[in-house]
């Protein structure tokens, strides 16, 4: 080996980084959206109540903040002992499944089973 060579290459090296409560930029982002979305709701619900259009704004501004620390929660227990890309992987796939995708993603939804079955001429056939 040369002394410019890398012995080893790290092994997280193209993993997103951790940032918060074990998820990732794009969890966070997911989950910021998902607070707005629900702060937008409870505004118009408050304008309704008290007719100040201001609470609408305030609520989608405010909202993502329990929405990321109570779901942050959730979403660190979900992600446990599973695969580092399953979560997003299963949100790609949930958007595919309802008419949503963008990414191209090819899903087929039926049982994979890898066995060998014998046929009445003996011979094997692979299923």
């Amino acid at each position: 080996m040369k002394e410019n060579d890398i012995d080893m290459l790290p092994d997280r090296l193209n993993r997103m980084p951790v940032v918060y409560k074990g998820m990732t930029v794009r969890e966070i982002s997911l989950m910021v959206g998902v607070g707005a979305i629900i702060g937008g709701l409870f505004g118009i619900i408050l304008f309704i109540l008290f007719g100040r259009w201001v609470l609408i704004p305030s609520a989608i501004v405010f909202m993502p903040l329990p929405t990321l620390f109570f779901g942050g929660n959730k979403v660190t227990k979900l992600k446990r002992g599973k695969p580092e890309t399953w979560f997003a992987r299963s949100i790609d796939l949930f958007f595919a499944k309802k008419g949503f995708n963008g990414n191209n993603l090819i899903f087929n939804d039926q049982e994979f089973i890898v066995r060998r079955k014998k046929l009445k001429n003996n011979k094997v056939k692979q299923k």
